[in-house]
């Protein structure tokens, strides 16, 4: 069970916003990157993980926390799990990645690319996660986060 330093400053966007929600966006960003600064708890991304058990012939199994609450648990914590030796995980790396939004613009678009594959495996890539989409807009829109929004709906 870890923190997700990715969606980190979102959760702080939102902590902000919350506590002084008619601050002005630079007060907000400001504050977000003072909390980012001074945060004590463990955060990892959830790359670190894949990074680091491939260095050591170990793989990872990262998994989003299940359950239909959108709540700070479901939205920024994520598990880990470790193995030693291969696990029975389908190995996607020869597999082309089909971005969301681009070209994948929905699910009835996924189907059809399911459809296409027959048999093989599809892998889709910048799903938005429907967890996070109003504190990523929150966080956009404060300048906290600059990314790109993701195509299609999440």
């Amino acid at each position: 069970d870890v923190r997700n330093a990715t969606t980190l400053p979102l959760l702080l966007t939102e902590v902000q916003r919350t506590a002084r929600p008619h601050a002005p966006h630079e007060e907000v960003r400001a504050m977000v990157e003072q909390a980012l600064l001074a945060e004590r708890e463990l955060v990892v991304a959830p790359e670190w993980f894949a990074a680091w058990a491939a260095e050591r012939g170990l793989e990872a199994d990262i998994r989003l926390k299940s359950g239909r609450a959108h709540n700070e648990l479901t939205r920024h914590r994520y598990e880990v799990v470790l193995h030693e030796g291969p696990s029975d995980g389908l190995d996607l790396a020869g597999v082309p990645a089909l971005p969301w939004g681009r070209e994948v613009s929905g699910l009835a678009a996924l189907a059809d690319c399911v459809k296409q594959a027959g048999d093989g495996p599809v892998r889709v890539t910048g799903i938005p996660n429907a967890r996070l989409a109003e504190e990523a807009d929150e966080a956009r829109s404060a300048g906290v986060l600059s990314a790109a929004v993701p195509a299609g709906e999440p």
